[in-house]
């Protein structure tokens, strides 16, 4: 009887041990293409994260959480998920970019054009990125 308990709570504690979502398991399910699979994960890890200490973290998970809804043509969650990793700080210029483009997939030409031309950013002033604001033509 108590090896038969003994043997149930390890397999108990086995099979809760094997839902974790970890980052590293989010991060290979995305460098093998599986889009789908990784954001549900980056949503789990980020979900687990604490706003006030781990900002930095935060925002990374939700650029590559961003990264994967855009990959899958999921253009509103991208655009939440882009808007978590720019008020987390995430130090990745394309971010502004990305969410442009996910405005201007949703049909949002006004706010798409506020993220393609930043007044603080040098690097958005160049004419390429320009031109994506003119193809809007409100």
């Amino acid at each position: 009887m108590k090896v038969r308990f003994l043997y149930l709570l390890f397999l108990l504690g086995v099979l809760s041990s094997c839902g974790n979502a970890k980052l590293s398991t989010a991060d290979a399910q995305f460098a093998r293409g599986e889009f789908f699979d990784a954001a549900a994960t980056y949503r789990k890890v980020y979900a687990k994260t604490s706003p006030r200490k781990e900002r930095a973290l935060r925002g990374k998970i939700a650029y590559k959480m961003a990264t994967c809804y855009r990959r899958m043509n999921a253009a509103p969650r991208a655009t939440g998920a882009y808007q978590n990793a720019i008020r987390y700080h995430y130090k990745d210029s394309m971010a502004y970019f990305y969410l442009a483009r996910s405005f201007q997939m949703q049909g949002k030409y006004k706010d798409a054009i506020k993220n393609y031309i930043l007044p603080d950013n040098d690097f958005f002033k160049n004419k390429e990125w320009l031109k994506y604001a003119e193809e809007a033509d409100i």
